[in-house]
């Protein structure tokens, strides 16, 4: 059980902080030299199957070829264990 934090990368992004139960989980560089909608920023699986709260947030910081510190969020996808595999880190 988890969530795939899902993304448009591109020349003007900088790097999301995302936070599990107000603890920093990781973060995501969204700079890309190219635009690419809808990509996985992060991963974060092996959850408990309960009630999570998750916040992503700008961290102010960019990648040093970004031309921007903005982020955005297109999707909060949930992914859920079917009990064939373990999980997967995030970037």
């Amino acid at each position: 059980t988890g969530f795939d934090y899902i993304a448009k990368k591109s020349t003007d992004q900088g790097i999301a902080e995302i936070y599990l139960h107000n603890v920093l989980n990781g973060t995501s560089d969204l700079y890309s030299g190219t635009t690419a909608n809808q990509q996985v920023a992060k991963s974060v699986r092996n959850l408990t199957n309960d009630n999570h709260t998750v916040t992503i947030i700008p961290s102010s910081r960019k990648n040093t070829s970004s031309a921007g510190t903005g982020i955005n969020i297109d999707a909060i996808d949930e992914v859920f264990s079917t009990g064939t595999g373990g999980g997967v880190g995030g970037d």
